[in-house]
């Protein structure tokens, strides 16, 4: 029998019984022979299982092989209950501590243990953390340990199109509907040889855009847009758009008081210094959203004042005898001026200059020593006037 035994590749086997209250030896006596406890039934008690562990610690100890066919409740002799097994577990546990402990076969018999499973993958960081809601698709890079080609990212608990560079490193493709709200969203590791830790990916709300910025006030037309040069001060109006409460006015640069009527209309004092003499001003409206364009404002020179050319409303007295001494010719009219002269028949007479209204003219005797009509005119930078008084 041990040779049919051997002959499959077999190492060792057992019988079931034998081992009394001892322990079987450590190695065993007989590979082929191992001894064991009675085997294990239905009708097996925890206690009978637990004195064939104290009576090996007391005998000096050794190995124990428990035979159990199968965990089950009810269902066949050759079967130990769930709760017994669980129970003997329980109790075997803490004995580690007087040195009992519980290994398989090959490791009771000094096989090698069997390799140790690969590890579970772990996450250390991802690249990137966070997103801000509503983004575009990314590619997420994570980085750990553990990663194998049937490895898998985890967008809370959904695969992702996953791309396998390295056992430290796994890209992820993430759509655009997984950041398109805000939250934290759990990023794992699926593998067959066991799931990852969970990695926070944080999606930030995503912030308002800030408002536009204001617009420049502009200027569409002034009222008055032109003056006499000389001119008293005065209100200059303003129409255009974008004005704002602190809109000011500027005359050639330099501001003026201005009032805020409305968005559409400024008004600004202007003194009597802007117009002092002509030229044209360049008028503006700064704002803290800028300065306007730039509107002309005409500085016109005064009109030449042509001066009234004097005129004679009556003479006195108006006639006179021929042969009569000389006299004074009074002469009343208008616009006289104090450059003015009587002339009697074109040549200037002695006169003096009483008032815009009236000369008084030096008439000698000559004048009137025949009879006669004399013309009798006044000339200043104004003009020529004429009057003819009978004589």
């Amino acid at each position: 029998m041990i040779d049919i035994v051997r002959s499959c590749g077999y190492t060792n086997a057992r019988t079931v019984g034998g081992i009394g209250t001892r322990a079987e030896t450590i190695p065993p006596a007989n590979m082929f022979a191992i001894r064991t406890p009675p085997l294990v039934l239905q009708q097996t008690t925890l206690a009978q299982l637990q004195k064939y562990v104290t009576d090996a610690e007391n005998s000096g100890g050794g190995l124990v092989p428990f035979v159990i066919h199968r965990v089950c409740n009810g269902c066949g002799s050759d079967t130990i209950t769930e709760a017994n097994l669980r129970a003997f577990l329980d109790w075997l546990g803490p004995r580690s501590a007087n040195g009992t402990v519980v290994r398989t076969m090959a490791q009771a018999l000094g096989a090698p243990p069997p390799p140790p499973p690969p590890p579970a993958p772990g996450i250390a960081s991802l690249a990137p953390s966070s997103a801000t809601a509503g983004g575009p698709s990314f590619m997420l890079r994570v980085n750990g340990s553990g990663f194998t080609t049937a490895s898998t990212v985890r967008w809370n608990g959904a695969n992702r199109i996953t791309t396998y560079s390295s056992p430290v490193r796994l890209d992820a493709s993430i759509a655009a509907a997984d950041i398109a709200a805000a939250g934290s969203f759990a990023v794992t590791v699926a593998d067959p040889n066991g799931n990852s830790n969970a990695a926070a990916f944080t999606v930030a709300a995503a912030s308002a855009p800030p408002p536009p910025p204001p617009a420049p006030p502009s200027i569409s037309g002034l009222s008055p847009s032109s003056a006499t040069a000389g001119s008293a001060a005065f209100t200059l109006r303003v129409d255009g758009a974008n004005f704002t409460a602190d809109a000011g006015v500027r005359w050639n640069g330099a501001t003026r008081a201005t009032t805020f009527v409305s968005a559409a209309r400024l008004d600004a004092a202007i003194p009597a210094s802007d117009l002092s003499g002509p030229g044209t001003a360049s008028i503006t409206v700064v704002s803290t959203a800028g300065t306007s364009n730039a509107a002309s404002f005409t500085v016109s020179p005064p009109p030449v004042q042509t001066p009234a050319a004097p005129s004679i409303s009556a003479l006195s007295p108006s006639s006179a005898t021929a042969g009569s001494p000389a006299f004074t010719l009074r002469v009343d009219g208008a616009n006289f001026t104090a450059d003015a002269a009587v002339r009697w028949n074109g040549a200037n007479r002695a006169t003096t200059f009483v008032s815009a209204a009236r000369l008084d003219a030096a008439i000698p005797a000559g004048d009137v020593a025949a009879p006669g009509t004399a013309s009798v005119t006044v000339i200043s930078t104004g003009g020529l006037r004429t009057r003819r008084p009978s004589r």
